[in-house]
């Protein structure tokens, strides 16, 4: 069997934020150990961390866009040119100014900057699987 593993995703919102239908992102109809963050109301998206040991169904979902699958305290120059760039493409198409990635000297300040869009005091060392 094989070992699960973490990746991060952003995937869209669904409901409509009130009482009976409150906010929630896409991956969640998935029965998988996840953490997700969503406060910042003028974006449509969220940003999960998922540990499962089958990504398949989470990479097939079209609302749900995949972060590269790296380390965290991997350095972004070790990560294919054409990943970095797939990842770039992928954040634009979200509506998220992909700049920060050309300062970026580790994953984890690719993710901090993303998380930060959601919440100014994200902490991407404090982004652990929860539940």
């Amino acid at each position: 069997m094989a070992q699960p593993t973490k990746r991060y995703y952003l995937a869209d919102l669904m409901g409509d934020g009130g009482e009976f239908n409150p906010w929630a992102l896409t991956i969640q109809n998935y029965n998988v150990p996840m953490t997700t963050l969503k406060k910042e109301a003028s974006y449509d998206w969220g940003l999960a961390i998922v540990e499962t040991d089958d990504h398949s169904a989470l990479l097939a979902d079209s609302t749900i866009t995949s972060l590269p699958d790296f380390p965290i305290d991997g350095r972004l120059s070790s990560i294919n040119t054409s990943t970095v760039l797939q990842m770039v493409v992928d954040l634009q198409a979200r509506g998220i100014d992909a700049a920060f990635t050309v300062s970026a000297d580790g994953y984890a300040d690719v993710i901090q900057s993303i998380g930060a869009l959601l919440d100014p005091a994200f902490d991407v060392q404090a982004f652990k699987i929860t539940e």
